[in-house]
């Protein structure tokens, strides 16, 4: 799904995602930052999750 939440410049936040009802197994993902702007940020993670 997507989040929607406000950073400040020279801020930073913390943000918990409740995966505990998705099945176990191996998954990807994709992190995006889109700053209003030109430029847009992403980051790929591998998640291993075990019972």
């Amino acid at each position: 799904g997507e989040f929607y939440m406000r950073i400040y410049p020279g801020t930073s936040i913390r943000y918990r995602v409740d995966l505990s009802q998705v099945p176990k197994g191996s998954y990807r993902a994709l992190v995006v930052a889109d700053c209003g702007g030109e430029d847009i940020f992403g980051v790929t993670y591998t998640l291993e999750l075990e019972e």
